[in-house]
């Protein structure tokens, strides 16, 4: 909750009642309440409709409403604001009814002391904002969506277009990110495909990586990832942390996602201030890490559920020191999942011993590498599934 004093509006026709819950609301001071009184529902419309409150207590007996239609009144009115009722015993039972229907809590006289009825109020203004914040996040993923069916709506003729749009969602100058040397590879099996990454600068000092994978191919699978782009990449910058970031995804495209599908990504944020690098993953294949000091190449694993298929998922976090020359590759298991003629699968063990072996050599170099490397192996097999490539080595601070 913001620092300003939470405005309350208080409706109920018992002076003494009023008396006792503005006492009860100014009994903390450092936290304060800026409290109006008004006796009737008539009164608290014409409230509402001059000036905007951020809570309002409603007596469900009034002298001109009573029960349910003082709540629906009052709720129309009130738009976003949200409302706690209050109640007697005998009417306990109606106003859990509406709190099913929307209503933020309800309290029963004469059992609120001052803490319970400050922590209630203080959690349904935090649950609105949040409530506020989740539908404008909503509308603007519903307006990305209509955008993106409508592109697509004609498939057979605008295919290409939609290749190219997906196309203009990777990043074409990977080697303008300061402090960092980047390359990438991206093969979709079909025209378009599923699979998506990115380099995000988030400020002057962290940078992110992000790759993803949507589960099909084709226009659907671009669909998705297109949108989940545009979510991680504001997701990113406002969360920084790269679980919270998937968190926040995943809560956002659980809603959009049909039940047949998912997605898996990778989130990393190097912090040139401590020269660390911080990762999570939705199910997503770990990502290589060319470690130059210690000669070697690990796979950095961390545990988290596919985004889109639970509305809550325990994304971990890890962090590790990085240091100038050392090299990080994201990659889509369209890469480890390719098969041989003989159907023996690439794997990722393949991939760290190559890796291992073009240690000191440049991004694109590495790319180069393991694309010639897969090509030879597959020896002609066809493509199955999508294929993205990010490697991105880092430099240290620049520019200091």
């Amino acid at each position: 909750m913001n620092n300003t004093i939470p405005r309350i509006l208080v409706v109920e026709d018992n002076p003494g009642d009023a008396r006792l819950i503005q006492e009860m609301l100014q009994e903390e001071r450092s936290a304060p309440h800026n409290v109006e009184w008004v006796t009737r529902l008539e009164m608290a419309v014409e409230r509402l409709h001059e000036k905007s409150f951020d809570l309002v207590l409603l007596d469900l007996s009034l002298p001109d409403s009573r029960g349910v239609d003082t709540y629906s009144v009052l709720e129309r009115h009130a738009r976003s604001t949200p409302i706690i009722m209050m109640t007697g015993l005998s009417d306990e039972s109606v106003a859990l009814e509406l709190v099913q229907k929307g209503a933020q809590d309800y309290l029963v006289k004469g059992e609120v002391d001052s803490r319970h009825l400050q922590r209630v109020i203080r959690y349904a203004i935090e649950r609105a904002r949040m409530l506020r914040e989740l539908q404008e996040s909503k509308r603007s993923l519903q307006a990305i969506k209509e955008q993106l069916e409508n592109a697509l709506e004609n498939i057979n003729e605008g295919l290409e277009a939609a290749r190219l749009v997906q196309r203009s969602l990777l990043p074409d100058m990977l080697e303008d990110q300061p402090g960092f040397e980047a390359s990438s590879v991206y093969l979709p099996c079909a025209s378009i495909g599923g699979d998506l990454f990115d380099i995000v600068r988030i400020d002057e000092r962290r940078t992110g990586l992000l790759i993803l994978d949507v589960s099909g191919h084709g226009p659907h699978a671009a669909l998705i990832s297109a949108m989940a782009k545009i979510s991680f990449t504001r997701n990113l910058t406002r969360h920084i942390d790269p679980a919270a970031t998937l968190d926040a995804v995943n809560a956002e495209l659980i809603h959009y996602i049909p039940g047949s599908l998912y997605l898996t990504a990778c989130v990393a944020v190097i912090d040139t201030t401590d020269n660390t690098l911080s990762y999570s993953s939705a199910g997503h294949p770990p990502a290589m890490y060319i470690n130059h000091a210690k000669e070697r190449v690990e796979m950095l694993k961390t545990r988290g559920f596919f985004v889109g298929v639970l509305p809550e998922s325990d994304y971990r976090q890890k962090r590790i020191a990085i240091a100038p020359g050392d090299t990080l590759m994201l990659y889509t298991d369209g890469l480890v999942d390719s098969w041989d003629s003989t159907d023996q699968r690439y794997g990722r063990d393949r991939l760290r011993s190559l890796l291992f072996t073009v240690m000191d050599k440049s991004p694109p170099e590495i790319a180069t590498a393991i694309m010639s490397d897969l090509k030879s192996f597959t020896s002609g097999a066809p493509q199955l599934d999508d294929i993205a490539i990010l490697v991105v080595q880092y430099g240290g601070v620049t520019g200091a």
